[in-house]
């Protein structure tokens, strides 16, 4: 009997030193890996008309983490061309001085969450026919061990339309102070 179990510990090394050889070992994740991890994504158009136009970006965020993230927050201080005109989100979202903050509470491991933001172009001067850019930078937080994808930017070619741009001024569109949208 003493042989045989003998024979088996030779045989599990053996087994051992054949898996690893071949690759066959399961590693454990870094500690980086551990955690939630966010990520954020935006698109919209690539160009638009004044006047009166509408800009909408649709938003994904994303937890691909081990761990549920909480106190989740999408954040888009917007360029002062642009105003909240509506949201389509699952949260509340508000807008006080030019900054939206969609508070989406707790997202889980694998949760994704889709919102989207209509904002009206407004308040520029320029020639008819002009062409300008508008940059809207869109932030998630809490802060994670990948924060490279916390992130993300659209950028929009809007042109003053010749003939409804009048002088080229267009007023902004009708918004109640400090609203607060939910989807």
């Amino acid at each position: 009997m003493k042989e045989r179990s003998g024979q088996k510990r030779h045989s599990l090394r053996v087994l051992v030193a054949v898996c690893f050889a071949a690759g066959i070992v399961a590693m454990t994740a870094p500690a980086s890996a551990v955690g939630p991890d966010l990520s954020v994504q935006m698109s919209g158009p690539s160009t638009a008309t004044l006047p009166n136009g509408e800009i909408t970006y649709s938003i994904t965020v994303q937890n691909t983490g081990t761990q549920p993230a909480t106190g989740v927050v999408v954040t888009d201080p917007i360029p002062s061309t642009l105003a909240l005109v509506s949201t389509s989100s699952p949260a509340p979202c508000s807008d006080s001085a030019g900054t939206i903050q969609c508070n989406l509470g707790t997202l889980g491991v694998g949760a994704t969450v889709h919102l989207s933001l209509t904002m009206g172009l407004f308040s520029v001067s320029g020639a008819p026919g002009n062409t300008f850019t508008v940059t809207n930078t869109v932030t998630v937080t809490p802060a994670d061990s990948t924060s490279s994808d916390n992130s993300a930017t659209v950028q929009t070619a809007v042109t003053l339309d010749p003939v409804a741009a009048g002088p080229g001024v267009v007023p902004p569109p009708p918004v109640k102070a400090n609203p607060s949208f939910t989807g």
